[in-house]
């Protein structure tokens, strides 16, 4: 084994001295495109030959500084287009991480019986060290975007392995996915009665896994949504498109389970697994995992499931007991002629809320159309521990500061709620938050496949779960889906609470929407809950905080 790696080595030396001979023959020449092609090479070379650190990052800047300049004369939509899909310089030092890996996972099946109890555990302690390395780089791709940050991955000390073995939670599995350009990245952790650490390498592309996720994308977008009643015919007349993209859509989710290797996952579970805690990458952010069909059903029939965004578990800490109960509650049901859709449902959509949190004595404020601006809102949730929020949302690409959710404090201008703005916030107090606002939980990727998100903002700036959905609410399922998840919160988990009341969709048993195949995936899925997925405590501990304010 070690002439097999000294062997390597020599030809890794060998190659990363005739790519470097090369380079200045390229430049003179003017080949951009060729040199930063073999820069990235040799880059990939210095990684696996542990070369000085000094030495990598003065390649890595170099190489993205060329990367800079090929793409100077494209649009900015063209610019966009073309980095989504090149290798960053932290995705070269995963990808030889994850080759490492599967040479240890080698000479644990192939090795001396004897020693395998010791190099499972070595495998283990790798891949927790990529986990944490992996959960630093995607928060450092949230700082540099969102906060606009020059942050680097730190080398901070990683856990140990132990910590995540007597922290995982029983009954659920976790499954943490990372896309890169060549292969998708799966990690699996659950504990039984002993603790299950390990992965799977999937031969696929970005560009596959992107473009089934769009397909689904496509066909949501297709439909008369909104949430504008006048959007929707109250007549059963477009029941042939709603199952035609409903079949549709359940073969792009069997598709795309088919790329992502979900039925080997999920194969072999425990039988008391009860729950999936879900961490996407890349465009997995948006695609409803509630939709894949298992063993013949939806996942949801199955599991409850939760979306999180790193490997360590829950990032907020919990609130002291004694924390006051305080609730705000946004609806914006104007519009802005021509612009911005009225919303005619929100004001119900409050008053049910509104009837909810009372009845558990829970104080309330509630920003009402002109009175939701800004600076109220703002106030509003730094003393909150719940949050609902009816309203529209938008993004701009490339532009943090005007993605967010809309604000329209009077009839003629609107005011945006930035990401920036909401992670500056410090919300370590907010134990929820409810999005009821149009794809308020869709994910945007950025070049250098940065990825942003209001849920991952609330999350990051200390909100604990989140519920958001990944497209358009309808106004006639809103109400009435939100009204049965805060009922499923008063003795349930949140995950649970979710996924009780997505099976009233599925089982049409939705209170008020009889008149609505609710069972459509397109009605139920997009709804998902980020961040911690236990029981919400709803004990009441009354301060006041605000009266009911409103246009």
């Amino acid at each position: 084994e070690n002439q097999e790696e000294s062997t390597t080595n020599e030809g890794l030396r060998w190659a990363a001295l005739i790519l470097d001979e090369v380079r200045p023959s390229l430049r003179d020449l003017g080949l951009k495109p060729e040199l930063w092609q073999v820069q990235r090479i040799l880059t990939w070379c210095l990684s696996r030959l542990q070369s000085p650190v000094e030495e990598q990052d003065a390649l890595a800047e170099e190489t993205n500084e060329l990367l800079t300049q090929l793409t100077e004369s494209l649009s900015p939509e063209d610019q966009a287009i073309y980095l989504l899909n090149k290798w960053t310089a932290d995705e070269e030092y995963i990808a030889a991480q994850i080759n490492q890996l599967q040479r240890l996972r080698e000479k644990l099946i192939n090795g001396f019986i004897l020693l395998r109890p010791w190099r499972r555990w070595l495998l283990m302690q790798h891949l927790n060290a990529l986990l944490e390395h992996i959960d630093r780089y995607k928060d450092v791709l949230v700082k540099r975007t969102i906060k606009g940050l020059k942050a680097d991955v730190e080398n901070v000390p990683v856990s140990s392995l132990w910590r995540r073995f007597l922290t995982d939670p029983k009954k659920r599995v976790t499954l943490s996915f990372l896309v890169l350009p060549d292969r998708v990245f799966v990690v699996r952790a659950w504990r039984s009665w002993r603790f299950f650490l390990d992965f799977a390498v999937i031969p696929t592309t970005r560009l596959e896994v992107r473009n089934t996720v769009q397909r689904w994308h496509k066909k949501i977008q297709g439909t008369q949504g909104g949430r504008d009643l006048s959007d929707r015919p109250d007549d059963d007349s477009d029941e042939p498109l709603m199952t035609r993209i409903e079949n549709e859509c359940k073969e792009i989710a069997n598709d795309l389970a088919e790329i992502l290797e979900i039925p080997s996952l999920l194969e072999g579970l425990p039988k008391n697994i009860q729950a999936l805690t879900i961490i996407p990458d890349d465009i997995l952010h948006g695609f409803p995992f509630a939709t894949i069909i298992h063993q013949g059903k939806y996942l949801i029939e199955h599991y409850a499931l939760s979306i999180a965004y790193e490997s360590s578990g829950q990032k907020s800490p919990t609130p002291p007991s004694e924390q006051v109960q305080n609730a705000l509650i946004v609806g914006v049901s104007n519009g802005i002629i021509k612009r911005i859709p009225p919303l005619p449902a929100v004001r119900a959509e409050i008053k049910q809320v509104k009837h909810w949190l009372t009845g558990h004595r829970i104080n309330s404020c509630t920003l009402l159309n002109n009175s939701a601006h800004k600076g109220a809102v703002i106030d509003g949730l730094s003393k909150a521990t719940l949050l609902h929020m009816a309203c529209h949302g938008t993004f701009e690409h490339n532009r943090p500061d005007q993605s967010g959710l809309v604000l329209i404090p009077n009839s003629k201008q609107e005011e945006i709620l930035s990401l920036r703005e909401l992670s500056n916030l410090d919300l370590t107090g907010l134990r929820h938050a409810t999005l009821s606002s149009c794809w308020s939980a869709d994910h945007f990727i950025l070049p250098g496949r940065w990825i942003i998100s209001i849920p991952e903002t609330l999350w990051r700036s200390g909100a604990q779960s989140i519920l958001g959905c990944l497209w358009e609410v309808y106004d006639k399922v809103a109400v009435s889906f939100m009204t049965r998840f805060y009922h499923h919160l008063e003795k349930l988990s949140r995950d649970e609470a979710l996924r009780r009341t997505q099976l009233e969709c599925l089982q049409r048993d939705l209170p008020g929407c009889s008149h609505i195949d609710t069972a459509n995936p397109i009605y139920w899925s997009g709804f998902s809950l980020y961040g911690d997925y236990t029981r919400l405590d709803l004990q009441p501990r009354i301060r006041d905080i605000g009266s009911i304010q409103s246009d």
